[in-house]
């Protein structure tokens, strides 16, 4: 069975790794304490104030380890980001198995409650100091985990950047999967939603500023997910236009179409802060990638790597 893993490690070169790797799973991680539970047919555990068994809480209480569920956790059916672990054991029970990752990070150390078995377990995620949700993997369908769709709503048909996550979830439904990306810097700190992709491996995902909670990227491998740079754009009619630093992003757009794959790049300095532009190559390792800069949406820079791009050294 591969292991359910938690993106923290990938702490180095922390934004430009984030920002520039394709959405994969990670498959290999150190585990430091595992604790098997025994299944219940594979099913989830038992439901109710029974779950505050003695195998989570070896303290003998069940406030020892694991807070009160709040009166607002109470009135909801289901888990989300920030629920405690009183609320998830109420409403799953006791987990098959759990599994801890920690490197002395207050932000990267992690605890997972596994309620299904095989290769797309159902996995509820904590951080480990807090003791509160950060992600979770509802590969059945079955968890009651979600994030709950607010007001921020629009009438559009696709997402787009700085759209509100409100919207993403009207446009494409509940994800699959979510989990908290957090090194410690609050700008860099976001919230990925995965949606089925081609594959195991390569899944949908759609990147959400968590302070604001406006959309800054997204990876569209399957090209299901309803994202656009501009919903309006035509490709252009001729195959000899080419585009070059200092063509407008619309003119990208005309040429090239649109992105699979868009990366919002910010360092707190809105002069240097860019918008990345990917497209796939005929090598499954390889991406072309063109930079815009953000403040005037001009090229400012490219990859041709495959030779995908229509691009010329000069303008004409």
């Amino acid at each position: 069975m591969l292991p359910y893993v938690s993106p923290a490690p990938l702490i180095a070169a922390v934004f430009v790794i984030a920002a520039c790797a394709p959405a994969t799973r990670v498959v290999t991680v150190i585990v430091e304490r595992t604790v098997e539970a025994k299944p219940e047919s594979g099913q989830m555990a038992s439901r109710g104030n029974a779950a505050l068994s003695a195998t989570l809480t070896p303290e003998g209480t069940p406030t020892a380890r694991h807070a009160a569920t709040t009166t607002s956790e109470r009135r909801e059916g289901y888990v989300t980001l920030g629920s405690s672990k009183a609320k998830v054991l109420a409403l799953l029970g006791e987990p098959r198995r759990t599994s801890t990752f920690s490197v002395g990070s207050e932000f990267l150390d992690s605890e997972s409650w596994y309620y299904t078995a095989g290769l797309q377990p159902d996995v509820i995620e904590f951080n480990a100091r807090t003791g509160t949700v950060i992600g979770w993997d509802n590969y059945s369908g079955r968890l009651p985990a979600r994030l709950q769709a607010g007001t921020r709503v629009t009438a559009d048909t696709a997402f787009t950047l700085g759209s509100h996550q409100d919207d993403v979830l009207r446009i494409q439904g509940p994800p699959r999967r979510v989990h908290t990306f957090d090194v410690g810097i609050e700008l860099l700190k976001s919230v990925r939603l995965y949606y089925p992709g081609t594959d195991l491996l390569w899944e949908d995902t759609v990147e959400i500023d968590w302070q604001a909670q406006l959309v800054k990227g997204w990876t569209n491998s399957s090209g299901r997910l309803r994202a656009a740079l501009d919903p309006s754009a035509s490709r252009s009619s001729s195959n000899d236009a080419r585009f070059s630093v200092g063509s407008s992003l619309s003119d990208i757009l005309k040429i090239q179409g649109e992105p699979y794959r868009v990366v919002l790049f910010e360092v707190g300095i809105e002069t240097v802060a860019e918008i990345w532009l990917y497209y796939k190559t005929a090598n499954a390792l390889e991406e072309a990638r063109v930079r815009v800069s953000k403040s005037n949406s001009s090229v400012v820079g490219y990859d041709n790597f495959g030779g995908v791009l229509k691009v010329t050294a000069s303008l004409p």
